[in-house]
């Protein structure tokens, strides 16, 4: 996920006629994985949690990514076609 985010801002870049130095592209894609959560989610998993549920997190992205995420707050199950 992280290649496709990384040729995404290098397209955009491009499309709009825009200069960054790859700093400035590394500190974007550094702030992207910061993005808070929905409104929702945070109150949603304590009560499922809450609950007796057990929390899983499905992605095709990194297990690295999703594990810091999650926080270890859900159970991490890799496939053996992990990145």
């Amino acid at each position: 996920f992280a290649v496709c985010t990384r040729q995404a801002l290098d397209y955009c870049c491009v499309e709009y006629d825009v200069s960054f130095s790859a700093e400035q592209k590394d500190a974007l894609l550094q702030s992207y994985r910061a993005l808070p959560a929905f409104s929702d989610a945070d109150e949603s998993l304590v009560a499922l949690k809450a609950g007796g549920h057990r929390l899983f997190a499905f992605s095709n992205g990194a297990a690295e990514a999703i594990s810091r995420l999650t926080a270890g707050e859900v159970s991490l199950a890799i496939s053996a076609s992990s990145p």
